[in-house]
């Protein structure tokens, strides 16, 4: 099963995890009330005080990966990945035999403000379709989630957890410079150690093009990025 994490790649902190991403197919996971959706977990129900606080405590038991379906969705390339400024990580997951961790499935239902209105019977059997509903205005995200049970402290957000292992990377072609320098100066020891990755470059207007090897996707954006410096001024 192929996933896809969208991500920026503008702070230290973001190209440290995406490094990390590559080595160990770990990504991370978040509590549903970390997430940036407010409508998350959200729910109606006549059911008791007590009722809602054990629902509550079975919610949070839960800790939830947010991905893509393909590499080519263009809103998420503009809001989790800046703009094609990012990159974007094809993972084959839940293939991996090393991996112990057990996962849910599942596709966001994007739903009207009626259905979130609607009254629920709370059951730990319908925690899931609470944690996998959006509203109507998300719909075009496409998104596809994995959730788990782990046990973590309440004050924890989330957790980094191996979902699989990757298969390709594509770049945004506005990858800022220092970053481009930043994936130059590990290309190296990134193409000695996972030459199985493929690497591609996404453009809004063009399909996605594959390369040999990072090296050669890296002087290729640098290419278009003068070509673009040349033809703007």
């Amino acid at each position: 099963m192929k996933i896809y994490k969208y991500l920026s790649l503008n702070t230290c902190e973001q190209r440290q995890r995406f490094l990390r991403i590559l080595r160990t197919g770990e990504i991370w996971f978040s509590k549903f009330h970390t997430l940036g959706d407010p409508m998350e977990g959200i729910y109606h129900t006549y059911a008791s005080e007590h009722t809602k606080q054990l629902f509550a405590s079975e919610k949070n038991k839960y800790l939830i990966g947010c991905f893509g379906k393909s590499e080519s969705n263009h809103m998420l390339w503009a809001y989790y990945a800046d703009g094609y400024s990012g990159a974007c990580v094809e993972i084959d997951a839940l293939n991996n035999s090393d991996n112990s961790n057990e996962f849910d499935v599942a596709e966001i239902e994007y739903v009207t403000k009626e259905k979130f209105k609607k009254a629920l019977h709370l059951s730990s059997e319908n925690t899931k379709e609470v944690l996998t509903r959006k509203l109507l205005s998300w719909k075009n995200e496409n998104e596809l989630r994995l959730l788990t049970r782990k046990e973590t402290q309440p004050e924890e957000k989330g957790a980094i957890i191996e979902v699989g292992k990757v298969a390709s990377v594509t770049f945004g072609v506005n990858i800022p410079n220092d970053a481009l320098s930043f994936l130059g100066n590990t290309a190296k020891q990134l193409i000695d150690s996972n030459d199985q990755f493929k690497w591609k470059i996404m453009e809004p207007m063009e399909p996605i093009n594959p390369y040999d090897n990072l090296q050669q996707a890296l002087d290729t954006l640098n290419e278009y990025k003068l070509w673009r410096a040349d033809f703007s001024g």
